[in-house]
């Protein structure tokens, strides 16, 4: 494998979009009597249920920040952009129970939303185009 070096910006985004997600971890956790209370019992063990899902959104935005960051996948920037958008948007109409439980979620939750924010403004960044288009500068250390 041929190492590759990443702009200053794609390396910022991994560290903050990784801040968003441990945001989100965290805010999991001091929500989740709440996540698994409001879940009807029909689809199974509102636990069980609940870990799952949160394993899988929390999954899927480790790969598109990994497919982002390591891969420069273009498909990965926009899916994040438009997921990004969509939840910010989304917060505006319908708040999540983070926004309304208590004021230290509601203060991770926004947190979280500028982080991620950032993380889309850092992809666009000209710095990150040849990221994106696959121009990319060796790295020289691997010669040395």
């Amino acid at each position: 494998m041929i190492a590759t070096a990443r702009p200053r910006t794609i390396i910022w985004f991994e560290r903050v979009m990784s801040a968003a997600l441990l945001l989100g971890i965290l805010n999991t956790i001091l929500l989740w009597n709440r996540l698994v209370s409001g879940l009807p019992s029909y689809w199974g063990p509102p636990t069980a249920f609940q870990a799952i899902l949160q394993s899988c959104i929390f999954g899927l935005y480790m790969l598109l920040i990994w497919m982002i960051s390591r891969r420069g996948s273009s498909i990965a920037k926009w899916t994040f952009v438009v997921v990004t958008t969509a939840a910010v948007l989304l917060a505006f109409w319908i708040p999540p129970p983070s926004l309304k439980h208590s004021i230290i979620t509601a203060v991770i939750a926004v947190a979280e939303y500028l982080l991620a924010l950032t993380g889309i403004e850092l992809v666009f960044r000209p710095g990150s185009r040849p990221w994106f288009d696959g121009r990319r500068n060796l790295d020289s250390k691997i010669f040395s």
